[in-house]
């Protein structure tokens, strides 16, 4: 959950540490969020889903399978 109001990005990056999607670049209020991220144009595999704001950075594995 967000606690105060920041920034927020949420970016999807392959193995190579390439960007390849940004989801959400955006001011959140105080509050819990949910977002889908359609990877209809993407292939299986490993990618990172980054999550950054000013005073946090977390990192998570998503494992892709078609």
């Amino acid at each position: 959950p967000v606690e105060i109001t920041r920034a927020i990005t949420l970016q999807i990056y392959d193995m190579t540490g390439s960007m390849i999607d940004e989801l959400v670049n955006e001011e959140f209020s105080r509050g819990s969020y949910s977002i889908r991220w359609n990877a209809l144009n993407v292939s299986s595999g490993v990618y990172f889903a980054v999550l950054k704001s000013a005073s946090n950075r977390n990192i998570q594995k998503l494992i892709l399978l078609k």
